[in-house]
């Protein structure tokens, strides 16, 4: 078994510099352009994929709603896959989200 994972493009929150987290922030033109340029590199060099799940987040699923269609794989959202976050999502800059490192 084979096991893919691809991260959502270029966000709203990406371009507000906060942390995405729950917040759920759409894709951007530019986040649709590389989900695009991504579908398009594997539409030439199919990666062998039969199924994909994805978050129910909005920019989780746009991502893979356009990889999917353009690979004509169906794709099965879940709430299961979202993303969870003990900080303040949406609001909190992304330095203050961060782990130490230790």
């Amino acid at each position: 078994m084979n096991l893919t994972l691809l991260r959502h493009g270029r966000s709203r929150a990406d371009d507000e510099n906060v942390h995405e987290g729950t917040y759920d922030s759409p894709l951007t033109p530019a986040g649709e352009a590389q989900a695009a340029a991504l579908a398009a590199y594997w539409q030439a060099h199919p990666p062998g994929f039969d199924r994909a799940y994805t978050s129910t987040l909005a920019r989780a699923h746009r991502t893979a709603r356009i990889v999917t269609d353009a690979l004509g794989i169906p794709l099965t959202p879940t709430d299961l896959l979202r993303e969870k976050v003990a900080a303040d999502s949406g609001t909190a800059p992304r330095l203050s989200c961060r782990s130490p490192v230790t």
